[in-house]
């Protein structure tokens, strides 16, 4: 999408997230939480790794 464009993502990032949606349906399909948690691992990291605002700094920093 546009939005993760903006923010850098590459090839590779964009078919993580595939991936990661596709699993998150799969598990919710099958009501398999127990993915859940590595799921979520995987989308922090991705998001750590392409911030919205790589410049701005948090309060104190």
């Amino acid at each position: 999408t546009p939005a993760l464009a903006t923010r850098g993502f590459s090839e590779e990032a964009f078919a993580e997230v595939a991936e990661i949606i596709a699993q998150t349906l799969i598990a919710g399909a099958e009501g398999n939480t127990g993915v859940l948690p590595e799921l979520k691992a995987r989308v922090l990291e991705l998001a750590a790794a392409h911030p919205l605002y790589p410049n701005l700094k948090k309060i104190g920093e």
